[in-house]
């Protein structure tokens, strides 16, 4: 599966100014932040269409949680050394209308990290 983050090594211009939206985020109320947060995790021409109804109760914390580990990413030293040391085969699945400056690059930069990775783009 295309993981929400993958260390913070060899990062590409694009990568780190996609990095720099995401941080811009910190200011906007909830409704907003969850809106523009799935905007940024997709193609720039896709459209996502806004929920049907009312949000469900659980919802209301879901932008606390991303928040969370929007900085959690921000602090923590991924081993990638570790990662390297992994010997059994690594399967990632891409979505194809995934942002390719997010989950295509860190895709892009786990192939150079583990010995055995397949990816899969899904259509």
């Amino acid at each position: 599966m295309e993981p929400a983050w993958a260390g913070s090594w060899d990062w590409s211009p694009e990568h780190t100014a996609l990095w720099a939206q995401y941080d811009e985020l910190e200011a906007l109320p909830p409704r907003e932040f969850m809106a523009e947060f799935m905007r940024l995790g997709v193609k720039p021409e896709v459209v996502s269409a806004p929920p049907p109804g009312p949000s469900p109760p659980w919802m209301a914390k879901r932008p606390a949680g991303i928040r969370a580990f929007l900085k959690t990413f921000k602090t923590y030293d991924l081993d990638r050394g570790r990662l390297t040391a992994v010997d059994k085969p690594v399967y990632f699945a891409l979505g194809g209308l995934s942002n390719p400056d997010d989950y295509g690059e860190v895709a892009v930069r786990l192939a150079k990290v583990f010995p055995d990775f397949q990816l899969e783009v899904m259509a």
